[in-house]
């Protein structure tokens, strides 16, 4: 029997067993073990999408399965930032509606904080969203980009600017926009350096903020580039763009979207944060200590962010090895993959109060999923990697803080800054956080549009954000999961960055085999590093990155 007590989530489950068994059901009961037929199975998946206001599971639920194990399936496929029509209208959004007409809209609080960054640093391009597939047969150029043209013109975030009055960020959306699709050809250029070229600053008052070019290598063969600020796109933009992309490219008649970015900030205004408020105020009432990470140069205001990135892959085997002790720990990917890394931070900079930003989608209802816009949340998840815990009991806080953070997602990280007091003290830093995770859901396949074929990109110029912005995601293909790292690189060198991958690796598999021992007892060492220690003895490298066993 499991005494802890069951979060909100997993009560909600015990509740729906129990109604569906008649009979009290404990944290840790299978569902064969109080009873619970194939017929009855089918049941409870109705009852769960009612309860969680979900269209589908994207999950199945088998006899082995527990309340707390369908517990972690509904909140991984709540974190799932991919966009679908996986997620109803919920309560908090009954109100959802058209915004009246009128010449400037208020921006939402994610979006006032990207206008004051680019404000700030007019020609910096960490906000950009770029994107390269390699096309293949497209054989009416015309249609592809009239097909462009239709998607901006369906989507008033592609045809709006912000302006500032009385001190107040606006959107302002123009009727229509005069866009070009680039068309050029590739001669000597790498490919690569067509693409650094192609990405430039943004005027959010001024210009376009979605921009396209083809990069032929022939007729019919070529690059198709793919740029917009983060203010009007997220990730699950992309989505909703190839969707209709592919529609108008061959055809599809498309109905008219009932709502419009402006509705939903519009109606953001609306919304009562005082209970999610009161549950990050308590997360953060002890000061956050910034997560003080070990530099190859020091920071200074000469810094610029000069982004780069490393990307190290686990092996099938080590993949198939980390799944099952999430299967058996009951813990999703997210949930162990920051836990990981709070713990490899804090044997890094010898800190426990570790504070990590993450970002949470707010596309909370069915309309939301077929906009594009920018729909995310930054949230600072904060966790006490002591020494002296256990690895298990840490993984569990670590779970339980990201089932609540789910439920508290949508309070503005602005708000919170406010709630604080913090104010930007060191403009070289972000407020409250220097280190981005992400778990990645929303990656883009290869699929035909007709005739024509796209490819997924195997390159892009993805800016760090903060001192590390970091993504995680699993590799289908490869059946392998994937941790990708941009950095600031006036402030760390590659090969540390390298190091700290490698030792943040060496980590997560210790882990894996030692859940009952002290964070303190984990190893961060590589084993060639450890044949080092043994048979050289390499004093611990005195610059750069540095790791604390």
């Amino acid at each position: 029997m499991n005494l802890r007590t069951a979060n909100p989530i997993e009560q909600k489950i015990l509740n729906i067993l129990e109604k569906c068994t008649n009979q009290r059901v404990d944290l840790d009961e299978s569902l064969s073990a109080i009873s619970l037929n194939e017929d009855k199975l089918e049941d409870l998946k109705v009852v769960i999408k009612e309860e969680f206001i979900l269209n589908n599971l994207n999950f199945d639920l088998t006899q082995e399965d527990d309340a707390v194990s369908i517990a972690n399936k509904i909140i991984g496929q709540l974190m799932n930032r991919k966009s679908g029509s996986d997620v109803k209208k919920t309560k908090l959004h009954q109100s959802f509606h058209k915004a009246e007409e009128k010449e400037f809209y208020m921006a939402s609080s994610p979006q006032k904080r990207l206008y004051a960054i680019q404000r700030t640093m007019p020609e910096d391009t960490s906000y950009n969203m770029p994107l390269c597939m390699r096309y293949r047969n497209l054989e009416n150029e015309k249609i592809l980009v009239e097909a462009f043209e239709k998607i901006i013109q369906r989507h008033e975030s592609l045809r709006t600017n912000f302006v500032e009055l009385d001190g107040e960020i606006y959107q302002k959306i123009r009727e229509r926009v005069d866009f070009k699709v680039d068309v050029q050809y590739l001669d000597n250029e790498k490919i690569e350096e067509k693409l650094e070229e192609f990405v430039q600053p943004f005027n959010l008052t001024e210009d376009i903020l979605f921009r396209v070019s083809l990069v032929k290598e022939n007729q019919k063969d070529g690059y198709l580039f793919i740029d917009s600020h983060h203010i009007v796109f997220d990730g699950a933009s992309y989505a909703v763009l190839f969707d209709e992309l592919r529609d108008f490219y061959v055809g599809n008649p498309k109905t008219e979207l009932a709502y419009q970015f402006k509705d939903y900030s519009e109606h953001l205004k609306t919304i009562d944060y005082e209970k999610q408020g009161s549950y990050w105020r308590k997360v953060h009432e002890e000061p956050v200590e910034v997560v003080d990470l070990p530099l190859d140069s020091p920071r200074s205001a000469d810094n610029s962010n000069v982004s780069q990135s490393i990307t190290s892959e686990f092996s099938v085997f080590e993949t198939n090895k980390i799944k099952t002790y999430l299967q058996e720990a009951k813990l999703t990917p997210y949930v162990f993959f920051i836990a990981s890394l709070m713990i490899i931070v804090s044997k890094y900079t010898r800190q426990e109060d570790i504070v990590i930003a993450s970002s949470f989608s707010g596309r909370k209802n069915e309309e939301t999923q077929k906009m594009i816009g920018m729909f995310v949340n930054t949230l600072i998840l904060r966790g006490n990697a002591d020494a002296d815990k256990v690895v298990k009991s840490f993984l569990l806080e670590i779970r339980e803080h990201a089932l609540n953070a789910q439920s508290n997602s949508e309070y503005p990280y602005e708000d919170l800054l406010s709630d604080l007091k913090i104010s930007n003290l060191d403009p070289n830093r972000n407020m409250l956080y220097d280190i981005m995770f992400t778990m990645q859901n929303n990656t883009l396949p290869d699929f035909h549009i007709g005739e024509l074929l796209l490819e997924s990109p195997e390159f892009g110029t993805i800016e760090a954000k903060c001192d590390l912005d970091i993504d995680a995601y699993e590799n289908e293909e490869q059946e392998s999961f994937v941790i990708h790292i941009a950095y600031n690189s006036s402030l760390f060198k590659k090969e540390n960055i390298e190091y700290f991958a490698e030792h943040w690796r060496a980590l997560i598999l210790s882990l894996i085999d030692n859940p009952d021992k002290k964070i303190s007892d984990l190893t961060c060492l590589s084993e060639e590093e450890k044949k080092k220690v043994i048979y050289e003895f390499n004093p611990d490298r005195q610059s750069g990155l540095e790791y604390s066993q």
